[in-house]
């Protein structure tokens, strides 16, 4: 164990926006973000933030690790993603008489230490935060996965999401006349409209189209992906549909994200009946993931109405039969 630095490997961003995005949602959420986040951090290897105490004995020097309990008596061990989420826990004990110092250890060595050595009952991320807890079999398994490419059905609003990539459906000048283009807009704060328009450079996208735009202020996501979709008319292009949602993952790709958040709200897509944006973007985004199977990204389709949630199972439940 190390004592702490300011790399840049410390900091664990991408488990604490699995985390984050995963408590976002609504309804039936699936593990897939959180358990990829934390094999692709173990791959990099990433180095996690701990509490401890020191204390000489005998002539030697033993590390005593901070351990926290819950409501039903676990012994759960903090892990911090970042230094923003354990100095307030530092602070807190040494006001309770606990000084604790701040250490660095790699995230595979400490989950490999505490289930071999089944030190507690489970591991607790971020505590008295946006927190994430489970058992230690958990992190056992984690231990033998690799990170695969996944989609995930979420139910929450969109723009509450933390990942590296929101997909904002929009017309050829983003106007901000869509609902997601306008909250977005909004959530950007003042002179975001002025940010957009620099983006575009003055030029009008062709459909399908991505314009990339960092997100900032009340947007969770670090980059906001306005993509030009068709609108729904009997002449409306598959083609044009199926392209707005590889461009985007294309597009992701180019900006090296682990992550993209997809709107399946038929509001969103220029009223496209839901029939065609759950066949749309299911069709284009696992042929995308066919096809860079090298690259892994974690795909969540965020559905803000149960009867999309509903129609996306139905959708699934159907491709299993055939």
């Amino acid at each position: 164990m190390e004592q702490m630095n300011k790399t840049e490997n410390v900091i664990l961003s991408d488990i604490y926006n699995a985390i984050r995005t995963q408590q976002a949602g609504k309804g039936e959420v699936e593990l897939h973000g959180v358990i990829n986040a934390f094999a692709r951090a173990m791959q990099e290897g990433k180095q996690c933030l701990i509490l401890f105490r020191s204390e000489m004995r005998n002539g030697k020097e033993r590390r005593e690790f901070a351990m926290m309990g819950d409501k039903a008596g676990h012994k759960l061990f903090p892990l911090f993603t970042d230094m923003t989420k354990i100095l307030p826990v530092q602070m807190g004990m040494e006001k309770q008489g606990n000084k604790m110092e701040i250490g660095v250890m790699g995230l595979k060595e400490l989950l490999l230490m505490l289930t071999s050595q089944k030190m507690c009952d489970g591991i607790i991320v971020n505590p008295f935060m946006q927190n994430f807890n489970a058992k230690l079999e958990f992190f056992s398994n984690i231990l033998r996965v690799s990170p695969i490419s996944h989609i995930t059905l979420i139910q929450a609003e969109n723009a509450n999401l933390h990942t590296d990539a929101l997909v904002c459906p929009t017309d050829a000048s983003i106007s901000g006349k869509m609902a997601l283009d306008s909250a977005i807009r909004q959530a950007g704060g003042e002179g975001y409209e002025t940010v957009i328009e620099q983006a575009l450079q003055g030029e009008a996208m062709d459909v399908a189209d991505v314009t990339v735009v960092q997100g900032r202020d009340q947007i969770h996501a670090k980059n906001v992906l306005f993509v030009n979709v068709p609108e729904h008319s009997a002449q409306t292009n598959t083609k044009d549909l199926l392209d707005s949602y590889l461009n985007c993952m294309n597009a992701a790709k180019e900006l090296n994200c682990k992550s993209i958040t997809f709107p399946c709200t038929s509001a969103a897509m220029k009223g496209l009946p839901m029939e065609a944006v759950i066949g749309a973007s299911t069709t284009a985004v696992t042929a995308w993931m066919s096809k860079n199977r090298d690259y892994v990204i974690d795909v969540y389709f965020c559905c803000e109405k149960e009867a999309e949630m509903a129609g996306y199972h139905k959708f699934f439940e159907s491709l299993q039969k055939k």
